[in-house]
């Protein structure tokens, strides 16, 4: 009888050590599943915020084609009402016009990455130049932010007064 009982020992010893296993397979299955469901929202998540993202630059970028688009029209109307004296300020008010249109135009034809693509491009082949145009934009946007929060706070405080 007692050899009978080892052998039932060793089956239900077996049997509890292969459900522990079957158990501990499952659990990694399950894991795996879920962290690959999690990496692909993960994945679908980044997409959509890369996709939105782009969606709102590429929309901006419009919107400033436009406004330079704006500019060059505003240049060319300058210089034809104040450069007609001098045939050297035309020309000059001309060239700048068309420099701002083509500008626009590359913006409106331009997706974010080609853009992007761009001016890595541009910086590795001509990196003081790159440095210093991006130095002078600093300056003009620095200007225009410090202009527009004067000019903010004047308007604010001559309403006070009222």
């Amino acid at each position: 009888m007692s050899t009978h009982t080892n052998i039932d020992s060793d089956l239900n010893s077996k049997t509890a050590a292969d459900k522990v296993q079957e158990a501990a397979e499952q659990a990694g299955q399950k894991i795996n599943e879920a962290t690959s469901v999690a990496k692909e929202q993960a994945k679908r998540a980044a997409s959509q915020v890369t996709d939105q993202a782009k969606s709102t630059v590429d929309t901006r970028m419009s919107e400033v084609a436009h406004e330079v688009d704006s500019v060059a029209d505003a240049v060319r109307q300058t210089t034809y009402e104040n450069g007609g004296d001098s045939q050297t300020v035309a020309r000059y008010g001309e060239r700048i016009a068309e420099q701002l249109d083509t500008v626009s135009s590359y913006l409106n034809e331009k997706g974010v990455e080609d853009v992007l693509s761009d001016l890595q491009e541009f910086a590795r082949r001509q990196p003081a130049v790159f440095l210093g145009g991006a130095f002078m934009l600093g300056m003009v946007v620095g200007r225009f932010m410090r202009s527009t929060s004067n000019n903010i706070h004047n308007r604010d405080m001559d309403t006070s007064y009222d």
